[in-house]
């Protein structure tokens, strides 16, 4: 993509397949916005550019790059992983990342267990209906259904253990808090009784 390309497509602001960050600010937000591309019908992200088309550039892009491919490894679930695209290229002195994001053959990719999908220029929740909807469409274009539904029942279980071990942790979290909140408060009672006695 050249540089005057890109400039045509800032002009025309984000949408459903085109998408702009200034940085990457959080590996779950660029999880998301990934995820959203790969569950629709694909898109383009420029990193370097804010969401109102002002290009900053980046510091540093080939580490821009290397994070971009190792949060699409390691924090968008389901496998094969998404298959991504990166070219850094230059416009008015200041860099810019480009991440090509192709629909996804076998998804719907998950983060943190969680199914998102792009509608316009927004990274938004898939529902329980438009999640089936996907499944039964990636089924439907597989040479063997049989198999394919296999596999999505496999990706869902495991999808459903990643879910219940971040339930997990965070229910052994909130617990420990109101174990303390509790002792702590029985520590004051007790103390203010035993002043009173004393």
């Amino acid at each position: 993509m050249t540089s005057e390309e890109i400039k045509e497509l800032v002009i025309q602001g984000e949408s459903g397949t085109l998408g702009f960050k200034e940085r990457v600010s959080s590996r779950r937000n660029l999880s998301v916005i990934l995820s959203s591309f790969a569950n629709s019908l694909g898109g383009t992200l420029f990193l370097g550019i804010t969401n109102k088309g002002k290009i900053r550039g980046l510091e540093n892009p080939d580490k821009v790059v290397a994070d971009v491919n190792s949060i699409a490894l390691n924090n968008v679930e389901i496998e094969p992983p998404i298959q991504l695209s990166t070219e850094i290229i230059k416009i008015h002195n200041k860099f810019i990342v480009t991440v090509e994001v192709p629909q996804s053959p076998k998804g719907p990719h998950a983060v943190q267990g969680t199914y998102y999908q792009r509608k316009g220029p927004y990274s938004c929740l898939m529902s329980s209906k438009q999640l089936k909807s996907k499944i039964e469409e990636v089924v439907s274009k597989s040479d063997n259904v049989l198999d394919a539904l296999k596999y999505q029942i496999a990706q869902l279980i495991k999808q459903n253990e990643n879910l219940y071990e971040q339930a997990k942790r965070a229910q052994s979290w909130k617990t420990k808090c109101v174990d303390l909140l509790l002792g702590a408060i029985l520590g004051g009672i007790v103390s203010l009784i035993l002043s009173v006695l004393i």
